[in-house]
């Protein structure tokens, strides 16, 4: 085994994946030794024989966020598809991780006061094809910033028009949808290949998509949230056996992410708190082009080549690449929307 380490740092693998390797074979012959099919583990390295778990550039880390004019281009600029800046904005204005948004569904998302809240309890893993819990395996409870409440209430209106029906509490929030028509979740690495090439497009350097959850508590610590408050919202409750007993106020967490002074292109300062409006207006998105979104093209380049799509006796047409139309943003019609939500709330969301 020490062999095997050796050989794999000589390779060139990065301190991480080395250790990532050794990990699953250590569960591998701890499961072997359990089942009785070898009498001990060959698995014995101590950690001083391990490589030391940091990255393999250590300038990399630093630079693995996005500024916050570039988190507002990937949110409104009209050259990328709908769906994929309504999935940056799940990604980038609530802290959850990738396969924590592709597992939302429209009952995660309630109505609240002051800001309405996604209930971020399930993952979805792409390997196994399965939902299963967080990471931490602790539920919680993550408050809508105002500009994220434009925005679902925008792609609600969108999803109702384009699959004839409003969606029901266990439909998907983001649903892929393949050849087969029906709805499954995202594979994460398709978002990272999509996200791959919107920044490309946009002349932005490359970035991963776990990067939008650093980017959320960068600029909300920056803004003024409280590291002990914000933990709640991105990780959970603490595993503290004070945290056990404690249950901050939902207004209370709400602060921290109002926090967060974002808004849309010709805006001026951060977007008032309260609920949102469910008009498309303000939101950036458009009523027209969202099968293309959603679906775009059956390509190995998009889909990781394992799509979940059947083969079809009758096959639809292929459609063309995900498209987008104009995106107007005004700071008046952002805020009319917001101030609309204060005195009229939608019945549904």
């Amino acid at each position: 085994m020490r062999d095997l380490v050796q050989g794999l740092k000589g390779a060139g693998l990065a301190n991480k994946t080395v250790r990532n390797i050794y990990g699953t074979l250590h569960r591998l012959f701890e499961d072997a030794v359990a089942y009785e099919v070898l009498d001990k583990s060959p698995c014995r390295l101590t950690r001083a024989e391990l490589p030391k778990n940091v990255d393999r550039d250590p300038r990399w880390r630093e630079e693995a966020v996005f500024s916050r004019a570039e988190l507002v281009q990937l949110l409104f600029d009209p050259r990328l598809p709908d769906v994929n800046r309504m999935m940056y904005g799940l990604l980038g204005l609530t802290g959850a991780r990738t396969g924590e948004v592709v597992a939302l569904t429209w009952g995660d998302y309630q109505e609240a006061e002051p800001l309405d809240r996604l209930s971020v309890h399930r993952s979805f893993n792409a390997k196994a094809r399965e939902f299963r819990p967080t990471k931490t395996e602790v539920p919680r409870r993550v408050p809508a910033h105002p500009l994220l409440g434009v925005l679902l209430a925008a792609w609600k209106d969108r999803w109702s028009a384009e699959f004839g029906r409003e969606p029901t509490p266990e439909d998907l929030i983001i649903p892929w949808v393949p050849r087969s028509g029906r709805m499954r979740p995202w594979r994460t690495d398709t978002i990272w290949k999509r996200l791959d090439q919107d920044l490309a497009q946009l002349g932005l350097r490359h970035r991963r998509a776990h990067d939008l959850r650093r980017t959320f508590i960068s600029l909300c610590r920056e803004d003024g949230a409280r590291e002990d408050l914000l933990k709640w919202v991105t990780h959970g409750r603490p595993p503290g056996i004070m945290d056990v007993y404690t249950t901050p106020r939902w207004a209370t967490l709400c602060a921290q992410v109002e926090a967060l002074k974002i808004s849309p292109p010709n805006d001026e300062g951060p977007p008032p708190s309260g609920p949102r409006d469910g008009a498309l207006e303000g939101s950036g998105l458009t009523d027209d082009g969202l099968q293309s979104d959603l679906q775009g093209p059956e390509d190995p380049e998009i889909t990781g080549g394992k799509g979940w799509s059947r083969r079809e006796s009758n096959p639809r047409p292929k459609v063309g690449p995900a498209r987008s139309t104009t995106c107007v943003v005004s700071r008046v019609e952002f805020r009319t929307s917001v101030a609309r939500r204060h005195t009229t709330r939608s019945p549904i969301l």
